[in-house]
């Protein structure tokens, strides 16, 4: 067994999470925004995130966290392309992760526990913006 399938093992989320997480899922339905493609972390919480939020998810080691270091951007180039990368027209793409390798990407953009970023993909040279950032409670005011 490895160490991202020992759940026992790993940081998981609570019930407080798993609540947030199926809220965000209903909120996601109700404003009719397709996902077509859910990338999550081969952490157990990434990936019961996922699940939660979008009824499924290709675990994705591109995605994955880790403690922060100097060499971040290099460290997270392959998620740097994910996020550059324009999807096709009525597609999205969703990325459950960690709050390093966002953070390494994008700056002084910190992401909190269930929150999350709407970025704009720029292609390969120009990377991507972000557009915005909701937090878990902030679903309901979204129409």
């Amino acid at each position: 067994m490895t160490g991202y399938e020992d759940c026992a093992q790993q940081r998981n989320l609570t019930d407080r999470g798993r609540a947030d997480a199926r809220a965000i899922g209903a909120a996601i339905r109700r404003l009719h925004i397709p996902v077509t493609t859910v990338l999550a972390s081969p952490f157990c919480r990434t990936r019961e995130t996922a699940e939660l939020v979008f009824g499924h998810a290709t675990t994705d080691g591109r995605v994955r966290g880790g403690p922060a270091q100097t060499d971040d951007v290099q460290r997270y180039a392959a998620l740097k392309t994910l996020l550059s990368t324009p999807v096709p027209p009525g597609a999205n793409l969703a990325i459950v992760s960690h709050g390093n390798p966002f953070h390494a990407l994008a700056g002084a953009a910190y992401l909190a526990e269930g929150e999350m970023a709407v970025v704009e993909p720029l292609g390969a040279t120009s990377g991507f913006r972000i557009i915005a950032k909701v937090p878990p409670n902030g679903w309901d005011a979204l129409q």
